[in-house]
């Protein structure tokens, strides 16, 4: 057996699908669960027995079971059922939740280990993935900093009301010279971007010796684990998913994933666009930022309260029509981001009733920022 649960918040109803069975019946509900009862689908000819099984719903709804609503036939071997429910505001995650604008899409994004997240903390560290080696200790820096958006560049003539004067005689471009497209850290500084940390390359020399720079490579002095790069601005850029953040409440990781995902939300939100090609080498796919903050449960184990539904497709076709007609934008990433990426989509795809798992041309995905399950 096979389920899906999402709450429609536009009517107001849980829809919940279910795959691969002869008979279903809604046996009970309450705020958290809805209990039913079912038979799976014989594949030798043998009647199965009747089996009982509490779906758990992505969220708690205040709801009134009428008897004469139950599930109705499908598509195939699949049974649909609509169901009238009030969703109960849960007040703590609603105060973390990113806020949705009216057409369902964003108008901010939360950002691990940002400023504002790192601040809360008296004391913390950045420590080795792989051998727990401490990297970067906050003793060590007085400022904390957010980089700006991805897009900051392009947004730079928005910025200045009266733009640096540029004498027509020189051939020297003041503007773009002053604007290297650049931004360098102080020696007691730690820039935080989405996916990344960026700090001065004296961490090398540093007594304790936490890094080693081989061939453009930032790598754990003690056990070699490739940490980041070091850049053509001589920078060390430190990626976040090699990283463990450690401070005196908690530890925690960031999946490789997010970069992709952060970047995708960021374009929908700054660039007004929802499709972005992502490229590895000579791979690449395209992902279709379809919708967000979704409240859905998965497979019965996978419950999100605020997911987003994520097209996607490698079809050489589909991504060179999409590129014509649409605002994509183009993201070339390392190997452990695409790989995780695409494992996590092909993942809950599966696991979604056959249908469900494709629209047109298109599989379809669920996922939630910094909260995977796969």
């Amino acid at each position: 057996m096979k389920s899906f649960v999402e709450y429609l918040s536009r009517i107001q109803c849980l829809l919940v699908i279910i795959e691969n069975v002869q008979y279903v019946k809604v046996l009970r509900v309450n705020s958290e669960m809805i209990t039913i009862e079912f038979r799976d689908l014989s594949s030798d000819g043998i009647p199965q027995e009747v089996q009982e099984t509490n779906l758990i719903l992505p969220g708690n709804y205040s709801i009134t079971h009428d008897e004469n609503v139950n599930f109705q036939p499908y598509k195939g071997n699949s049974f649909q059922l609509r169901m009238k429910v009030m969703l109960e505001i849960d007040k703590d995650h609603q105060a973390n939740k990113t806020r949705g604008s009216t057409d369902g899409f964003y108008d901010g994004i939360p950002e691990k280990w940002r400023r504002k997240d790192l601040s809360k903390y008296d004391i913390f560290s950045f420590n080795c993935q792989n051998c727990k080696q401490r990297i970067i200790d906050k003793s060590g820096y007085k400022r904390l900093n957010d980089m700006p958006s991805a897009y900051w560049e392009e947004l730079m003539d928005y910025w200045h009301c009266h733009k640096p004067h540029i004498d027509d005689n020189n051939t020297q471009n003041i503007y773009s010279t002053k604007y290297n497209h650049s931004l360098r850290p102080t020696s007691s500084e730690l820039l935080l971007g989405g996916s990344y940390i960026l700090c001065l390359p004296e961490l090398e020399n540093r007594p304790d010796h936490p890094v080693c720079i081989d061939n453009g490579l930032v790598k754990c002095s003690k056990c070699q684990y490739e940490l980041g790069n070091h850049t053509k601005d001589n920078l060390i850029k430190l990626n976040k998913w090699n990283l463990i953040l450690k401070t005196n409440l908690i530890e925690n990781t960031f999946d490789p994933i997010d970069e992709i995902l952060m970047s995708l939300m960021i374009f929908s939100v700054e660039q007004s666009g929802r499709h972005m090609l992502v490229h590895h080498g000579t791979e690449k796919i395209l992902l279709w930022l379809f919708n967000t903050g979704l409240n859905v449960t998965i497979d019965n184990g996978y419950s999100w309260k605020d997911a987003m539904k994520v097209m996607y497709t490698k079809e050489e076709k589909v991504i060179a029509d999409i590129m014509k007609m649409h605002n994509v934008d183009e993201i070339t990433t390392q190997k452990l981001p695409y790989t995780r990426c695409i494992s996590e989509l092909q993942s809950i795809n599966d696991k979604l009733p056959s249908a469900l798992q494709s629209f047109g041309d298109w599989h379809v995905s669920y996922t939630e920022l910094y909260n995977h399950r796969v």
